[in-house]
């Protein structure tokens, strides 16, 4: 599935919609960034 195929299936539906290789984030999902976050930040922190 390519991203602007999955941008048009969750086209209307705010969120953050997990594929296989990639998040379409469409609206403002403040949980969803936060969340996000601090997976970016363990990520860093333990070095993976």
């Amino acid at each position: 599935m390519t991203v602007l195929d999955a941008a048009a299936r969750v086209a209307g539906r705010p969120g953050a919609h997990r594929f296989a290789n990639f998040i379409v984030w469409n609206g403002p999902c403040r949980r969803e960034s936060a969340a996000q976050s601090v997976r970016l930040l363990l990520s860093r922190a333990l070095g993976r």
